[in-house]
């Protein structure tokens, strides 16, 4: 699990491998900082053939910012 809310906690650690990005979501946070660990823990699951679920709290700008960077990362 990619949490990339600040506000959301890791509510399940001893069942699911998390990656913590506190991320605000506001217009001016620098997402970016993020891209590296969060490419490397994605494909890294994706390599193992598990599954990554990649959250929010509204589900519209901070998970989707993070999923496109690695499909971006792809091309």
């Amino acid at each position: 699990v990619l949490n990339t809310a600040k506000e959301c906690q890791n509510h399940y650690p001893s069942e699911f491998v998390y990656m913590k990005a506190s991320l605000l979501d506001i217009d001016t946070e620098n997402a970016t900082q993020y891209f590296e660990q969060a490419h490397r823990f994605i494909f890294s699951a994706r390599k193992q053939k598990w599954k990554v679920l990649v959250h929010c709290f509204m589900g519209m700008s901070r998970s989707v910012t993070i999923v496109i960077s690695c499909t971006y990362k792809l091309v």
